[in-house]
């Protein structure tokens, strides 16, 4: 179980991306603090499972890189800075092979070096993350609910 120090990491780190990623933040709050499955997320928000799996993936991303810097607000502003300029390349960088994704940032990298090396730590950070959980939620939101049960704004269905 994570300690109060660890949690109040996470809890800025998600006040954060709130600001910086609304629908990422939602993805987080669903599955981390609802207990929902990614199908289950995907089907909410109306997207393809495979959608909602990047999502997970960039949000899983965010956190790590916010709660692993250096808690200055200068430190804070240029993650997301770097963020708001990556997200939309690592959307894309997200649904390449390993191998494609050495080739497309080889050419990204002709155009912009500095875009490149962001999206390369943080491909980097990805493949270091993916296997890292998140501390373990404290309630288990599926096994307290039945299906139509309300809670926030979403509704369990099954």
């Amino acid at each position: 179980m994570a300690n109060a120090t660890e949690l109040e990491k996470i809890s800025e780190a998600l006040d954060e991306l709130i600001e910086v990623d609304p629908s990422l933040a939602e993805v987080v709050d669903l599955k981390f603090f609802c207990g929902f499955t990614l199908e289950e997320i995907a089907e909410i928000k109306g997207v393809s499972e495979r959608t909602m799996r990047r999502n997970w993936e960039k949000a899983r991303l965010y956190l790590y890189e916010s709660i692993s810097s250096v808690c200055q607000r200068e430190v804070i502003m240029s993650v997301h800075s770097r963020w708001k300029r990556a997200s939309p390349y690592l959307d894309e960088a997200l649904t390449l092979s390993e191998q494609e994704q050495s080739v497309w940032l080889a050419s990204l990298r002709e155009q912009d070096p500095d875009l490149a090396q962001d999206l390369q730590k943080l491909l980097q950070k990805q493949r270091e993350v993916i296997e890292q959980r998140l501390p373990r939620r404290t309630s288990n939101f599926r096994s307290r609910t039945r299906a139509g049960v309300q809670a926030w704004p979403w509704a369990r269905t099954r």
